[in-house]
């Protein structure tokens, strides 16, 4: 195990034991909100994860989203792009973090329409065209450095979209960067070259912005 593998097992771990969550995912939540009306006004389409486990919340700022367009992740092949959600009453994702077609939220990925977990893979998969470039994006994270790079969860697929946008001969996408987290997951670390490091870090005591 490396030394980074070691450190995602060890704050895994310990983004589970965090206390006080609900309140601190409403601080994080009313910070989230405030900071997009006030720095980015004009901007209102969002790309963000859809929270699972023990990741900040994210649902309630879905839920309360009114007058932003969102983008949920959809992951086929090991390539993560945003999709279109089609806004209705609640949630259900599959175990790689894509929405699925419960009859209450879909997304829509152009000529095909998001199928459940029980569809065939190969139908199931089938990436969506073209790839959008929302203006901002959320990210989920394990641990966060002084310096905004994040501990991720080992597969690349914000890296890469960071990186080429979706697409393989892409460029990287013009998004400002936005890691949740709880101050707890503050740790130390050196990054790998390919690591992207965020634009800004919102826990429930902070924002902290990149120094770039």
């Amino acid at each position: 195990m490396t030394d980074k593998q070691l450190l995602r097992t060890t704050l895994s771990a310990l983004r589970t034991t965090i206390v006080d969550r609900a309140h601190k995912d409403k601080l994080i939540q009313d910070k989230l909100i405030s900071f997009l009306h006030s720095e980015f006004p004009t901007l209102k389409t969002v790309f963000t994860y859809v929270s699972m486990g023990s990741e900040v919340d994210t649902r309630a700022f879905i839920a309360s989203a009114d007058g932003y367009t969102l983008y949920f992740p959809y992951t086929c092949d090991g390539v993560m792009r945003p999709v279109l959600a089609q806004r209705r009453t609640g949630l259900e994702v599959d175990r790689q973090g894509n929405v699925v077609d419960s009859g209450q939220w879909t997304v829509d990925r152009g000529e095909d329409k998001l199928k459940t977990t029980h569809e065939p893979r190969a139908t199931r998969n089938k990436p969506p065209s073209p790839i959008p470039h929302p203006p901002i994006t959320i990210v989920p994270l394990l641990g966060f450095n002084e310096n905004l790079h994040r501990i991720g969860y080992g597969k690349g697929h914000y890296d890469r979209y960071f990186t080429v946008g979706g697409d393989p001969l892409g460029a990287p996408p013009d998004t400002v960067k936005i890691g949740l987290a709880y101050d707890e997951q503050a740790c130390s670390f050196t990054p790998k070259a390919y690591d992207v490091p965020m634009d800004y870090i919102i826990t429930p005591g902070r924002i902290v912005k990149s120094e770039k």
